[in-house]
């Protein structure tokens, strides 16, 4: 951003607020983080999970090269994957291996329901996330 752009939106920005306009409703900075080589970075960290039985939702790791459909678990119509029997197994019986937090918001999510990536840099460890959305603010988070 040049001087004379940065002196511009600082005007805006007073003006508005002398008008009564809350100037949070405009983020001049959101753009800019997102173009940052550390977002950007960041973000190439992980890969977004397209097929949900490439995880096992027990050990919380993601293979790409993995088909664990013959472990997959049906709880209230929603469906848990693990990756071998013992998996399974606890999948059928506690909801705790089917409910994990969304790390931007602290709150429990359906595995089966969730907004799933995996990390690269960590084996494809995998995040579940409430939805896209907080995926992409917990990266902008981390960016700043």
């Amino acid at each position: 951003m040049t001087l004379k752009k940065i002196s511009l939106a600082v005007f805006i920005l007073g003006s508005l607020a002398l008008l009564g306009v809350n100037s949070h409703l405009f983020d001049l900075n959101k753009a800019s983080i997102k173009e940052s080589p550390k977002y950007k970075n960041l973000l190439s960290n992980y890969i977004v999970v397209k097929n949900k039985y490439q995880v096992c939702m027990v050990n919380d790791n993601y293979n790409p090269m993995a088909d664990f459909r013959p472990f997959m678990v049906e709880v209230d119509s929603e469906k848990y994957y693990g990756c071998c029997p013992m998996c399974k197994a606890k999948l059928s019986n506690s909801n705790f291996f089917r409910i994990a937090l969304d790390p931007l918001t602290k709150t429990p999510v359906k595995k089966s329901e969730s907004f799933i990536v995996a990390d690269k840099l960590h084996n494809g460890k995998t995040n579940y996330f409430a939805s896209e959305n907080n995926f992409l603010k917990w990266i902008e988070k981390r960016s700043k």
